[in-house]
């Protein structure tokens, strides 16, 4: 399912042990310029950090199982920045459920 996260940064690291055996679950991030997914192939012990605004997913997990534990990192104050947002929220303004009538601002194009 893909989504982005409400966070300045996301730090996701691959917990396994490496002897742990499992096939699958890459995960993916979208090129908000282009479209266009790029796979990254995520083995046990290591770790990726990206900005929480960009689109990503991962792919299923087709033999064993994957832990991870992902920190989401926020500015001073718990505050960041993320568009299409206000420039400055806290992560229970992001995640509140919008009323029927609310939109999102415009995306620019």
């Amino acid at each position: 399912h893909q989504h982005s996260d409400a966070s300045a940064l996301t730090l996701n690291i691959n917990v396994n042990d490496p002897q742990e055996d499992f096939e699958g679950s890459s995960l993916y991030f979208v090129d908000q310029q282009t479209g266009k997914k790029h796979v990254v192939h995520f083995k046990p012990g290591e770790a990726i950090m990206h900005r929480g605004s960009v689109p990503h997913a991962s792919l299923p997990i087709t033999k064993g199982e994957r832990r991870n534990m992902v920190l989401w990192l926020y500015g001073e104050q718990g505050q960041y920045s993320h568009f299409p947002y206000p420039s400055r929220m806290s992560a229970q303004e992001r995640w509140k459920k919008p009323a029927e009538d609310e939109a999102l601002p415009p995306k620019d194009n």
